[in-house]
This record gives C-alpha cells, sequence and structure tokens, in this order.
C-alpha cells in the first residue's frame, strides 16, 4: 500500500523494518515501534 511520506512528502511504499514503518524513499521512520499494534494469532 502507498501512502503520502509525511516527511518527503512523496508517494511512498511503507516498509516494515525492526516493529516500525519507514519512507521507501527517504527511509524515514515514520510510525514508531508499537504504535499500538498487536501480534496475529
Amino acid at each position: 500500500m502507498k501512502e503520502i511520506c509525511p516527511v518527503c512528502l512523496q508517494l511512498a511504499e511503507l516498509i516494515h523494518v525492526h516493529s516500525h514503518y519507514q519512507c521507501s524513499v527517504c527511509g524515514t521512520n515514520v510510525v514508531p515501534c508499537c504504535n499500538g499494534e498487536q501480534a496475529d494469532d
């Protein structure tokens, strides 16, 4: 799913890396670690 990055303002894929999501264009962490997510059972 592509979204507009709030940092670089580019349409980018959010990549899940080490429990957070980062922008595929600028690499900035855009969704903090453990942002209320729960593991799937």
